[in-house]
């Protein structure tokens, strides 16, 4: 039984798994004014804690991404392929428009 190869690049598959880059920690260091020093130490500490864990867990799912490359169960989108599911995104985002004013010259559907 032959499997499907899926086409994923890694922030897609961080995405599925959790550790995407576009949920990127909130931050901790909102409001300072009227925090003691004692709290404001505590919460950057708490910050660089939650970062550190936080690219801890992007370089683990890193990790399974290139093995599930190198095992053949996942490929990487060639050029064509990213600008091509860029250019099914909203019509009024600049990188959708370039997306498919590219497709265009190149002749791709």
């Amino acid at each position: 039984m032959n499997k499907a190869i899926v086409v994923m690049s890694f922030e897609q598959y961080a995405t599925s798994q959790g550790c995407s880059r576009l949920l990127f920690p909130p931050s901790f260091m909102r409001s300072t004014k009227g925090m003691s020093d004692i709290a404001l130490r505590r919460a950057k500490a708490a910050h660089k804690r939650y970062l550190e864990d936080w690219q801890a867990g992007r370089d683990r799912v890193r990790v399974k991404y290139e093995a599930l490359v190198a095992a053949g169960d996942i490929k990487v989108p060639s050029r064509i392929e990213r600008l091509q599911r860029k250019a099914k995104g909203h019509p009024d985002n600049t990188s959708t428009q370039a997306a498919r004013r590219i497709l265009d010259k190149r002749g791709e559907p």
